[in-house]
Formats: C-alpha cells, structure tokens, sequence
C-alpha cells in the first residue's frame, strides 16, 4: 500500500478495505471494479476521487511527436548550427552558456552562418537577440532562411528574433544588461560585428568594452545563454590592446576561409587560450 502515502490522503477505512480485496499496486486499484470495493465497507466517493489522482499520475497521456520534439529542443543544452559538419566538429554544436568567436576574412560566410542558426533557433521556439551592425538580417533573409530548412513562415517564429543597431558600445553594454535582466531573456546573443564597435573605441574609451565584455559573459553564464561574435579577421593589429583586451573572453574560435577553388572551410580553435584544436574542414 505504499502507493497511498504521501499526496494521496486515504482513510484508514479505505487502506483496510483495499487489503482485504489484496491491492497492492496502482495497476491493481485502476483495474479493480470500485462498486465490489465499495461493499467491503469504505466510501464509493472516496474511492472515485482516488482513482482520478492514480490516473492523473501513473497514465500516460498520447503525447504527438513534433510536440514532443519541440519540448525536448526547448530543454536541450546544446544548439545546432545547421551545419552537419560543423556539429559534428563541435560535438553536437554550440553549448548554452558558450561564447563562440567567428572569425574570417570578408566574403567568407560569417553572417550567413550566425543568421542561418538564428533563424533555424528562433524556427524551434527560441528567442534570439541580432545586434546586426551591418543591417544583414532583413525581414527577406529571415523568410529565406526559414525556406531553405524547409520551415513554414509564421508571424510567431518572426516575433522570435529580435534585431537591434546601438548607435555605440555604451548602447550595446545597455542592450546587454537589458537582456540579463529580462524575463525573456535570449537564448541566442549575435553580434555581427564585434570590431565595428571596437575600432570606433579610443584607448580612453576601453572601458566600454571591458564593460561589453563582462556584460555577455555574465548573460551567457547567468542565463545559459549562446553567444556568438562575428570578428572581421585583420581589422585590428596583433598588438591591439583591445584585442588582447577581449580575447580572453570566448570559448571557442571559428575562423572560415574561402577558395574558389574548394568553397568554404572552417576550424576550430579552442580556449588555452584558443590552441588550435581541429584541421580546416569543408562547409
């Protein structure tokens, strides 16, 4: 009887009754006629509202499997870029709470890949946050993007992707911090790109990008939520204390390159601080 402890608050009349018709197990009250339980002495009532809590919790309910798919993406820990190559080198693909750096030379399909996972998210119920420096995430590439992974345009999925151009770095570490505190925060951060704001910052405005760098560090790990930064690859000198500033925030580097003759490659390069951890692969 060990069922009925607990939530379920069964008389003592009830717990004599079911032993001595040998209940012992859930299974064995649901199939149990109730009237034949009732003439041993316990109340009919008492027994029906028993076996409507035993239903609610041991009865598995048809569940439609887009339905259970989607719950189950809405829980998962890591996010898929779209690309199957790239999953596979990131073993699975971006871990929530990841600061991923994306880095190349012009022409290379940086923006195209953080908007391809963007939309792809948003398409599976997450929200995401664009800082588009660049104005590349137009309302046509979104409904483009939806298209080529086969997904149906809806107003929902379009109100999932959240697009901002902050004038400076102070509006940005604003936007951020807005983000950390929200109750719907995102759960995918893309700043395309990072250098814009950096080559516009002086050495006396460093500040704002220490700031900038805390800010999305303290998002990613406070509200387990993927960041990606597109890096223009040259814009800023080796020495560049800016650069030396930031580079001790990503996770993870992915530098794309291009040839006309092979497409586009990529590798990865991964924190201590950023060691080469992969051969450039194919796209």
């Amino acid at each position: 009887m060990a069922f009925l402890r607990g939530a379920l608050e069964a008389s003592d009349a009830v717990k004599e009754c079911l032993a001595k018709a040998g209940v012992k197990t859930p299974v064995d009250f649901l199939l149990a006629d109730l009237e034949a339980l009732a003439h041993e002495g316990c109340s009919y009532r008492e027994l029906e509202a028993l076996k409507k809590v035993l239903w609610a919790q041991h009865v598995a309910l048809p569940v439609a499997g887009d339905a259970l798919y989607r719950e189950a993406l809405k829980t998962s820990f890591v996010f898929s870029t779209s690309y199957p190559k790239m999953d596979a080198a990131l073993e699975g693909g971006v871990l929530r709470g990841e600061v991923v750096e994306i880095c190349g030379g012009p022409g290379t399909g940086k923006s195209l890949f953080c908007t391809r996972m963007a939309v792809r998210l948003a398409a599976s119920g997450r929200r995401v946050l664009y800082v588009d420096t660049a104005a590349v995430l137009t309302p046509a590439v979104v409904v483009r993007q939806l298209q080529d992974l086969g997904e149906e345009v809806t107003e929902e999925i379009l109100q999932r992707v959240s697009v901002c151009r902050p004038p400076d770095t102070w509006a940005l570490v604003g936007r951020v911090t807005d983000a950390l505190t929200s109750d719907a925060a995102p759960h995918l951060l893309v700043i395309d790109a990072l250098t814009v704001f950096m080559l516009s910052s002086s050495t006396a405005e460093m500040g704002s990008i220490w700031q900038l760098s805390s800010a999305v560090r303290t998002l990613a790990n406070k509200r387990r939520c993927a960041v990606l930064l597109v890096m223009h690859q040259h814009d800023l000198p080796a020495g560049n204390v800016l650069r030396r500033m930031w580079q001790h925030v990503p996770h993870i580097r992915i530098v794309f390159t291009a040839d006309p003759d092979t497409g586009t490659s990529f590798r990865i390069v991964k924190a201590t601080r950023l060691a080469e951890w992969s051969d450039s692969k194919p796209l």
